[in-house]
């Protein structure tokens, strides 16, 4: 299970990556890499053991704390997607679209903010 929650982890960064070059660190890249990475567990493993997976990646000594809210808020709505998605392209899209429409947080001035 650790190996598949790492490399769904690998997965998202690439996605986020590919579609985000600016904004990897605590803009919309990474609230979509962290819903896609959720998305992508939820879907292989449920929704529990995902959550299980994030909450424990969020430990991390020295993280700030309004970092690990926003991490934490967009693992959540990776998780929720409503309906389920039918594949991780579906879950990829969906995340998206959350991430351009402010359904997301982002940090920007020292603040969680709407992506």
């Amino acid at each position: 299970m650790c190996n598949k929650a790492s490399d769904h982890a690998k997965k998202a960064l690439a996605e986020a990556q590919r579609r985000y070059s600016g904004s990897l660190h605590n803009g919309r890249g990474d609230a979509f890499r962290h819903a896609y990475w959720n998305a992508r567990m939820t879907k292989d493993m449920g929704a529990g053991t995902a959550k299980g997976f994030a909450d424990r990646h969020e430990q991390t000594p020295g993280q700030p704390a309004i970092e690990k809210k926003m991490d934490l808020f967009n693992n959540d709505k990776g998780r929720s997607l409503d309906p389920k998605p039918s594949s991780y392209a579906d879950a990829s899209e969906r995340c998206s679209y959350k991430a351009r429409h402010g359904q997301l947080r982002i940090i920007r001035n020292g603040r969680l903010v709407r992506s």
